[in-house]
């Protein structure tokens, strides 16, 4: 019989960078945790330039601690009020604990 994983159904929002952050939230996500990785639009996370090595473009150190996570871009700069919903990502509510 396999068991559930503790955080099934538990959505988590990340707002961090580097590594800290996204390195918590990933054993959070390896728990089974819903992981939406909210980064800044026109570059990212600083660490998707950390290298060499690269793979796909990306830093390879990025790839391993930002796994089994959604990622999505926000203008943090624009003036509208949901600047979210030009990045594809979901409408307030949606992530209620």
């Amino acid at each position: 019989m396999r068991q559930a994983l503790p955080l099934a159904g538990i959505h988590v929002i990340e707002l961090g960078s580097n590594v800290s952050g996204p390195y918590g939230t990933w054993i959070l996500a390896a728990l089974a945790a819903d992981v939406v990785k909210v980064e800044r639009l026109g570059g990212g996370d600083d660490a998707r330039g950390w290298g060499p090595p690269f793979w796909r473009g990306t830093a390879t150190v990025f790839q391993a601690i930002n796994r089994d996570k959604t990622s999505i871009t926000v203008d943090f700069a624009a003036r509208r009020r949901y600047p979210w919903r030009a990045a594809g990502a979901a409408p307030p509510g949606r992530w209620r604990p």
